[in-house]
């Protein structure tokens, strides 16, 4: 299953890219959540090979997963690759420059199921698909607004 979604923010692509790989807001981010992250790597700058462990409560059950960046293409692209006993997944993000100021961002996750079980809670995911894209793109407006506010408040460069 595909999730597909993208953002313009009003910021120019080095500033947006730069918000979109800080792996460290987004590991405190993610623990505000209630997500549980251990990064597993000892990589001292942002790169593939980069690892973290990943639990979540979903569905009232304790869910982990792996999670490893696979491809780190400043200001183009990131790819993530994610591991867990049910599931495999990929999350691929594109960066484009519309303009000096304005740069769009694109998010396709994939999920694929690697056993019947997963086989048969993605049936139920794909009845709860409009809301879930509605969630991404909801999310992806809050982030970019958020991105827009801090490269307004350290100034333009």
């Amino acid at each position: 299953m595909k999730f597909r979604n993208e953002v313009d923010v009003s910021a120019p692509i080095e500033v947006v890219f730069a918000e979109a790989s800080d792996f460290e807001l987004i590991e405190k981010l993610a623990l505000k959540r209630g997500i549980d992250v251990q990064r597993l790597d000892v990589l001292s700058e942002p790169g593939p090979g980069m690892v973290w462990d990943v639990a979540f409560n979903f569905r009232g059950k304790m869910r982990e997963m792996e999670v490893e960046l696979v491809h780190y293409d400043p200001t183009n692209e990131i790819r993530l690759k994610s591991r867990s006993s049910a599931f495999m997944g990929t999350m691929d993000a594109d960066f484009l420059a519309l303009s000096r100021q304005q740069t769009r961002v694109s998010i396709c996750i994939e999920m694929k199921p690697q056993n019947l079980t997963a086989r048969l809670m993605m049936q139920s995911v794909k009845l709860m698909r409009a809301n879930l894209i509605k969630r991404l793109r909801k999310r992806m407006k809050y982030w970019a607004r958020l991105t827009e506010d801090r490269h307004k408040a350290h100034g333009p460069s």
